[in-house]
């Protein structure tokens, strides 16, 4: 009886996710653009998701946060969406070992953050693919985390480069 309604938990969540998902990139809401500091996001998501045991399993943390970034006018729920999403398919791909990076700088009149992990890198096949909706190389993925990061980032006049390294 456990067994199953563990099951049900966990598919219920999975489903609530999915259509969550669906509903973001199919009706994206307008930017809500208000003074917010990029580190406060990058740290409170990056922590949220460190403090879930069993989806992290052994994989470590490490925040490498610019000292000089000054708030700016973003949406930083949608933003949140967007590191959470980053971070979530860094730490899968790590299947529960390895150390997921997440830094933040500012450069050429810009605030930029990147999260990296220690994985085995994204292979060629996949790359042109990563930001379309519906694609995934995850058996219970939905094929929308990214392509809705990829969304808002481009919503607030940005951009998401992969750099990666086979």
């Amino acid at each position: 009886r456990e067994t199953v309604t563990r099951v049900l938990r966990h598919e219920s969540k999975r489903l609530n996710e999915a259509l969550s998902n669906f509903l973001s990139y199919a009706r994206p809401r307008p930017l809500n653009r208000e003074q917010n500091d990029l580190n406060a996001v990058l740290k409170e998501v990056s922590e949220m998701a460190f403090a879930n045991r069993e989806l992290t399993g052994g994989t470590a943390l490490s925040l490498a946060l610019s000292g000089d970034l000054e708030p700016f006018p973003f949406d930083a729920d949608q933003l949140r969406q967007v590191v959470w999403n980053i971070i979530l398919n860094a730490i899968q791909v790590l299947g529960g070992r390895g150390t997921v990076t997440v830094r933040s700088g500012k450069g050429s009149g810009a605030a930029w953050f990147a999260v990296a992990d220690t994985g085995p890198g994204i292979p060629e096949s996949i790359r042109a693919d990563l930001f379309k909706p519906f694609r995934t190389t995850k058996q219970q993925g939905t094929g929308l985390g990214l392509a809705i990061a990829d969304r808002i980032v481009k919503a607030h006049g940005g951009r998401i480069d992969i750099e990666t390294h086979l």
